[in-house]
């Protein structure tokens, strides 16, 4: 999709086996899938079927939709809620109050560690809600400084947003808050639905971006040494 700009075609069926089932490692997006497909012809999308569909998602304190006072009408309207770096740098400097919430934890935890860091992360959200953050971004990109490579590892980014979600949920806070995952465990439209399905309202995949521009320049690299 990167190299041609063009989305891989899909067959209806789907015969890969349970990750339930599975002997074998799975992140856990292979956990979730599609109950029944409906199908439309031609496909639907937001390019041809703009009357009926949109992929634009607004962040910020969401308001009561049946009362259309003023107040409600302040939100960042985004066109895609798959962001690059640009999009974040924007969001973070905007006038809406933002937040990033560190989801990786030390390896040395072991397993145990693993609930730790859903507690505290649930906790450290509701906490900055009711400091006035209206934009709260889930942020595994901490595993990046070379200091962490071989002692740290992330929340899971899906647990991180269903986590926070639902306490948000518990404590009625949620809908004064919008969820952004900015993560490098996302790099398929299954992984983006999914995040968004869990609550997320943006996502910026920032490994799947890196790959990207690796690829690019590794083709132009090979296309010169051809030359």
């Amino acid at each position: 999709m990167a190299n041609t700009g063009k989305e891989a075609t899909f067959c209806m069926g789907d015969d890969a086996p349970l990750a339930v089932l599975s002997t074998k490692p799975h992140v856990l997006y292979d956990y979730f899938k599609q109950r029944f497909a409906q199908v439309t012809n031609p496909a639907i999308d937001p390019l041809r079927e703009g009357m009926v569909m949109s992929l634009k998602m607004s962040l910020g304190k969401k308001g009561n939709s049946l009362q259309p006072v003023e107040e409600n009408a302040r939100l960042l309207h985004i066109d895609s809620p798959v962001l690059h770096e640009g999009d974040m740098a924007f969001i973070q400097e905007s006038a809406f109050p933002s937040v990033t919430l560190d989801t990786t934890y030390p390896i040395a935890d072991g397993p145990e560690g693993l609930q730790v860091a859903v507690k505290r992360l649930a906790e450290q959200a509701v906490k900055e809600v009711l400091d006035g953050a209206e934009i709260l971004i889930l942020s595994d990109a901490a595993i990046l400084n070379p200091e962490n490579l071989s002692k740290t590892t992330f929340v899971p980014p899906l647990l991180a947003a269903g986590a926070v979600h639902h306490r948000l949920i518990q404590e009625g806070l949620r809908m004064r808050t919008s969820l952004v995952s900015e993560t490098g465990q996302a790099w398929s439209t299954h992984h983006m639905a999914c995040l968004v399905g869990f609550g997320v309202s943006a996502i910026h995949p920032y490994l799947a971006h890196q790959s990207i521009r690796d690829s690019v320049r590794n083709q132009k690299a090979k296309a010169g040494a051809a030359k």
